[in-house]
Order: structure tokens, then sequence, then C-alpha cells
């Protein structure tokens, strides 16, 4: 065996190709300590640049439609740990999330609702204290929302999770289903915002 892997370095070194990667069984119980999670979306610095260098992600949402609906739950730009769960009833309202990943530990969550692209000034949690809401309780679209019914939702949770474990699936930026997702999701807000301007006219 000592042979086999040693002509395979000399022959990877030959060739220029470095040496060879041995493919290693993922370890279930590695944990990866406070790493963000949120809904999977638009990125902000595809859309604003200046805003941040991170993968934080946002959803444009109509407020219009009753029911309930479901968004992936991303981490670390790199796992799918479960799910957001908007509900519209009436005028009101309510988010909830769900995480698959087994053991997580939850250190802290934060959401609000941004109108606009333009009203966005800031992603860091800190910053947008005043303009958190709070998971589980609803909130008036007419009152809390100023009666606009198109929203951008904006989820951030830090979190100790394993990568590896139970209730995580794989996820790439440039998987082709993000993609399209996102893809979608930009025209959607693209739309959104033509008609609102029609709605001015």
């Amino acid at each position: 065996m000592r042979k086999v892997v040693s002509m395979l370095l000399l022959l990877a070194l030959v060739l220029g190709l470095g040496a060879p990667v041995m493919a290693q069984e993922a370890n279930p119980s590695v944990v990866w300590p406070k790493n963000t999670a949120g809904v999977e979306g638009i990125r902000f610095r595809d859309i604003k640049p200046e805003l941040t260098s991170k993968w934080y992600m946002f959803v444009p949402v109509d407020l219009r439609i009753q029911g309930e609906r479901e968004f992936r739950l991303l981490a670390s730009n790199a796992r799918a740990i479960g799910k957001v769960v908007v509900l519209v009833e009436g005028d009101e309202v309510t988010l909830r999330y769900e995480v698959d990943a087994q053991n997580a530990n939850i250190n802290s969550e934060f959401f609000t609702f941004f109108p606009d692209l333009a009203s966005i000034s800031e992603v860091n949690p800190e910053g947008l204290a005043d303009q958190a809401h709070a998971f589980g309780e609803a909130l008036s679209i007419k009152e809390d929302l100023s009666g606009k019914t198109g929203q951008l939702l904006y989820v951030l949770l830090n979190l100790d999770y394993r990568p590896n474990g139970d209730g995580v699936q794989g996820f790439s930026p440039r998987g082709q289903d993000y993609q399209e997702r996102a893809s979608y999701l930009v025209w959607f807000l693209d739309a959104s915002k033509l008609r609102e301007a029609q709605a001015e006219e």
C-alpha cells in the first residue's frame, strides 16, 4: 500500500499536479460554531454590494396571498437545515422557522421586513434593532408594515450545528436549482417595482 501511495505522489509531482486528494468520510460529530443561517433568496451583495460582502439573503414576499408559504433555511451558504414559514391570515402575518438539523443550538435570532431596496442601508442586526420583530408573534400589515403588502423578508440566525449531521442537506449557490430560483426572485422583484410604479401614476 505504501508503494502505491508513493508512486501516486511521485506521479502527481512529475505531472505538476501536487499531492492527490484522498477521499475522506464526512465526520457527523464535527460542529460549526457561531455560524449564520437565513432564508433562501437573493444575496444582498448581488443587488447592493455596498451593504455587505457576506452571503446574507432576503426574499421578496407578497403579503396579499393568504395562507402558508415555506422557504428553505440555509446555513453557512453551504447547507440547507430547515425552513422559514410565512403565515398570512387576513391583516396579520406571522413568521416561524423550523430547524431540521439535529442538536443545533440557536444563539440569536432576528428578522425584519423592508418595504423596498431603497430603504435598506444596513444588514447588521445590531444596527437594525429598532426594526426587529419577534418570531411567532402576529404583525398587522396595516399597522406594523404601513399597509404595504410587497415586502422584503430578511432572516438571520446565529447558531452552532453539525454540517454533516442528521437533518442537513448540501447547498451550493452555484447549483442550477438555486440559480433558477434566484433568477425568478430577481424577476419577481423587478415586476413588483414596475407594478408599484404603474399604481402611482
